[in-house]
């Protein structure tokens, strides 16, 4: 078991719903908020995540899908992710994932609505400067 269960889901996103033939976009977002309730109810899924390596997987598996699943919603539980993240004492090493390989992946927003855009790097450029945590766990140095 574990959160690394739900990985696999990921790649599915643009398979058609059973009952039409649409792709659901809002099956990204539901993931992303099932995840989240986990990591906030359970270290040990904290530490699974982790050593999974799971945003890596999220991010590849959003890479490589529609860019219909990039949506307002994806963006939001993606900040709320940081924000949570920063106020973690132990949170550090899975706020560089999130941000190295969703945050801030270029290949995932590029093809974005320009208002996402918009929201994700004023986001970028105000807050996540300003918090010391997020800003020295993530930056480059050398």
């Amino acid at each position: 078991g574990g959160v690394q269960v739900l990985f696999p889901l990921f790649a599915q996103l643009d398979y058609k719903q059973h009952s039409s033939d649409h792709i659901d976009t809002t099956v990204c977002s539901t993931l992303l908020a099932f995840i989240m309730e986990l990591l906030k109810n359970s270290v040990a899924m904290q530490e699974q995540m982790l050593s999974c390596r799971g945003f890596l997987v999220i991010g590849y598996s959003l890479e490589k899908s529609s860019k219909a699943h990039v949506t307002r919603a994806v963006l939001e539980l993606s900040l709320a992710f940081t924000k949570y993240l920063s106020n973690l004492q132990n949170g550090i090493a899975l706020l560089k994932q999130l941000c190295d390989h969703v945050l801030l992946n270029p290949a995932i927003w590029i093809h974005s609505a320009a208002k996402l855009q918009l929201m994700l790097y004023t986001y970028v450029s105000t807050d996540f400067i300003n918090t010391v945590t997020i800003y020295n766990a993530v930056r480059r140095v050398g």
